[in-house]
This record gives C-alpha cells, sequence and structure tokens, in this order.
C-alpha cells in the first residue's frame, strides 16, 4: 500500500481563550511542525509545538515567562468508523483537507501548567501584609491560633508573666 507524505511548519496565534480568567498573561505565537502520512484509509498527522507562555504565580503574582513545547499525535479516517477505530480514538473526516488548528489549541491546552509557580520554592505572599516573601521580609506574626484555644494562650500569657 503506497502512502503519501506531506511536512508543514507554520507559526499560529495563541489560543485567545485561554487568557481568560487564567494564570496566563500572554503567549507567543505557537510553531507549529506537522508531519502526515496518508494511505487510501487514514491519514496520521504527528507535529511538535513550541511557544512561551507567561504566567502569573499562583503564589506570588509575579509574571513570569516559561516554554511550552509539546507533541501530538492524531489518526483521521476517510470512510466512516468501525468500533475498533472509535476505540483507537481514530477521527472520521470525510473531507479532503483536515484542518489542524482544533487539535493545535487542544494540544496547547493539555500542556499549559496548571498551577503555574515562578520558582518551585516559591515563598508566596504573606496573608497578613501581602508583601512578597521571595523579595523581602515582614515583620508579621504568622501564627495562627485556634480560636477555641485562644483562653489558653492568654492563660498561658498570665503564667509566663508570673
Amino acid at each position: 500500500m503506497q502512502s503519501l507524505g506531506l511536512t508543514v511548519s507554520d507559526s499560529v496565534a495563541f489560543p485567545v481563550e485561554l487568557l481568560r480568567g487564567s494564570d496566563i498573561v500572554r503567549g507567543e505565537p505557537v510553531a507549529v511542525a506537522v508531519r502526515a502520512e496518508a494511505t487510501p484509509a487514514l491519514c496520521t498527522a504527528e507535529g511538535e509545538l513550541k511557544t512561551t507562555v507567561t504566567y502569573r504565580c499562583t503564589r506570588c503574582l509575579t509574571e513570569f515567562p516559561a516554554p511550552l513545547e509539546t507533541e501530538f499525535r492524531e489518526v483521521f479516517s476517510h470512510t466512516p468508523l468501525t468500533p475498533e477505530q472509535e476505540q483507537a480514538e481514530v477521527v472520521y473526516w470525510p473531507g479532503d483537507q483536515i484542518d489542524m488548528a482544533p487539535y493545535v489549541e487542544q494540544a496547547v491546552v493539555l500542556a499549559i501548567q496548571v498551577q503555574p509557580l515562578c520558582k518551585t520554592d516559591c515563598r508566596g505572599l504573606c496573608a497578613e501584609c501581602g508583601a512578597n516573601l521571595n523579595t523581602e521580609k515582614c515583620g508579621c506574626d504568622t501564627r495562627k491560633v485556634d480560636p477555641r484555644l485562644e483562653v489558653l494562650t492568654q492563660l498561658i500569657g498570665k503564667l509566663t508573666e508570673q
């Protein structure tokens, strides 16, 4: 069986909908390289995506850039799917051209950091004064006392005064 191959490289806009209500500040255009192999029955598309995403750290709210690189693979069928193909996640595509945009966008979405951190040991913000604990120290008393034990704290304070 003869197969036809095609390689395409392009740059597409970062999916704008990812910027709404998320920790993503901005995304650079996505460099896409796709290699497609087609037989009379199936078309396999394998690709690599590369971009830079600027996140907002979930602990300290600092903006920081991070590379995003991922791969994807999709298999398309020109004929209606068999039950085995449906289980193997083959996509039925009856047309002559395949729009790869939704698959590129899906790969980007799956590669996005869920809770981005500017660094693994990010100390976050002070809960009392809001200071960024990565860059400054604050004098806040961050010891939390259970309100039910406040009476004991007062009693200990009186005993140590004596």
